[in-house]
């Protein structure tokens, strides 16, 4: 039994670090290509955990939040300009982004 439950747990851990590589791509490739990213998640549903660093250079806070979620079924990368991404957020967090920085 201690063993089902081990595996479980390792397979639960293994799909959770595939999913951050996988959208840790996602995420490496906006920001090569200059668009603004809201969030990296990793899980979805209600949310667990939730950070945004400072920039030591500038003090200001990075722009990208970095969330743990309930639900270890997949993950996202919420960009600007991206319609179901911004479901979530108020106007002046819309309007704060430069149009240059926005997927369209």
């Amino acid at each position: 039994m201690l063993s089902k439950l081990i595996s479980i747990l390792l397979f639960v851990i293994i799909i959770c670090f595939l999913i951050a590589w996988h959208e840790l791509g996602h995420l490496l490739a906006a920001k090569k290509c200059n668009v603004y990213c809201y969030e990296y998640s990793i899980g979805m549903g209600p949310l667990i955990y939730q950070h945004q660093g400072i920039n030591k250079k500038t003090g200001k806070k990075r722009e990208t939040k970095i969330s743990i979620r309930a639900l270890p079924v997949g993950g996202y990368v919420s960009m600007a300009g991206d319609e179901d991404a911004e479901g979530d957020l108020t106007n002046d967090e819309i309007d704060a982004v430069p149009k240059e920085r926005t997927l369209g």
